[in-house]
């Protein structure tokens, strides 16, 4: 059950969100772009490109960009996935124990986000996501 204060809540924090990724100076991490790229293209990373991580993040764009392109505004547009899942994720999760705290959660997420996370690389927003499912579970 959602309050009208949770409901305002999670769209103050979804738009915080929008405009940060679609309104602000945002800065696509170039091998986010060209990597994934050389992907579809038919290049294997440790093959034919060095590439020194997993495959997740590459793999997760490519699927992305196969779909809709590869540009700047799709990488905005996964990121822009990416976060709101992940706050969703977190709002959800914390709901279960309590509804203030859940919010203030939230709120707190996205209040915080970007000045953490302003360089926005897709494998340290999955890092998170996971890291944020493996402790809720277990907790």
């Amino acid at each position: 059950k959602i309050t009208m204060i949770s409901f305002i809540v999670l769209a103050l924090g979804s738009i915080w969100i929008t405009v940060n990724i679609f309104f602000l100076p945002f800065y696509p991490w170039t091998e986010g772009l060209y990597r994934p790229w050389l992907l579809l293209q038919g290049l294997l990373p440790y093959k034919d490109h060095l590439w020194n991580r997993g495959m997740a993040d590459l793999s997760l764009l490519a699927a992305v960009y196969k779909f809709i392109g590869v540009s700047p505004l799709s990488y905005q547009l996964v990121i822009f996935v990416l976060l709101l899942v992940t706050g969703f994720v977190l709002y959800g999760y914390i709901r279960r124990m309590s509804q203030p705290l859940a919010l203030m959660a939230y709120g707190v997420y996205t209040i915080l986000l970007f000045p953490l996370f302003s360089n926005a690389e897709i494998e340290e927003i999955l890092v998170g996501l996971f890291a944020l499912c493996a402790f809720f579970s277990l907790w």
